[in-house]
């Protein structure tokens, strides 16, 4: 009787358990945000070669998806949306969120993060080196 009792109680906890975890992974799942990351590089890993790069240069990512660019180099930049006199004559694109662009300079080993909501390209570059040199679009369908 004694064994029945301990190998209900341990099946019991087992199912409790098992339950707790399924539970935990779909509220995970739920809440969960897209992330993508963009790094900032320089040199041979800039696709042509050059002195800086936003790697990838484009992204298409889902509403609500968080971007993050990670500055890989040694000196800071910025992730700035465009307007046509900054940027040759390129708009900022055709997304609607406002807000976008970090608020200043991008440490060595520092993260800016944005997350798009509104459907259309954000076009931006780097203040810093400028938009021949380093640009990028992500675009949100």
């Amino acid at each position: 009787m004694r064994r029945q009792i301990s190998l209900s109680i341990c099946l019991l906890l087992v199912a409790a358990g098992a339950a707790f975890a399924g539970i935990a992974r779909a509220g995970a799942a739920v809440n969960a945000t897209p992330r993508v990351s963009v790094k900032i590089v320089a040199g041979s890993t800039c696709k042509p070669a050059a002195e800086f790069c936003f790697k990838p240069s484009l992204a298409s990512v889902a509403p609500g998806t968080r971007v993050t660019w990670i500055n890989k180099t040694l000196t800071v930049h910025t992730v700035t949306r465009c307007s046509s006199t900054a940027c040759a004559g390129n708009s900022g694109g055709t997304g609607t969120d406002g807000g976008f662009g970090s608020a200043g300079t991008i440490a060595s080993n520092a993260k800016y993060s944005f997350t798009f909501h509104g459907a259309g390209t954000y076009v931006y570059y780097c203040q810093i080196h400028g938009y021949a040199l380093m640009h990028g679009t992500i675009t949100v369908t």
